[in-house]
């Protein structure tokens, strides 16, 4: 009886080790990169979302250097969306590995002006009197 106590609880600690290390193994990938304004000087506090679709995964923001890190990621594909205020947002898709990181710098660009005129006009109306 004691044997097959032994036995059960050996195989039990078994799968359970081998589930921790395979669910490990999984969310071990990573993107990073580093996000320049068009001068070439780093954008601090940019929000950082990774997403799958239109549900976002993970949330970051840029350090002082213009640098981000998403980590824990499953392997698959994300959208990787950059957006700070003052700059125009960027987005790139990147493949992510089981067990590597990806880079995706992002370059920002100013917003475009734009320039509305608005003309307007009151008729006038004179009256002559003879």
């Amino acid at each position: 009886m004691l044997m097959r106590f032994r036995c059960a609880a050996a195989v039990l600690l078994v799968v359970l080790l081998l589930g921790i290390g395979l669910r490990a193994a999984q969310a071990t990938a990573s993107v990073s990169g580093l996000v320049l304004d068009q001068t070439g000087a780093a954008v601090s506090a940019a929000r950082v979302e990774l997403a799958q679709g239109d549900r976002v995964i993970l949330t970051v923001a840029t350090d002082s250097s213009g640098r981000y890190r998403g980590e824990g990621l499953q392997p698959n594909e994300y959208t990787v969306r950059i957006t700070a205020p003052g700059f125009q947002s960027a987005a790139r898709r990147v493949n992510v590995g089981a067990s590597g990181n990806v880079v995706a710098d992002f370059r920002l660009d100013l917003p475009a002006l734009q320039e509305n005129v608005v003309v307007s006009a009151e008729q006038l109306r004179a009256e002559v009197e003879a």
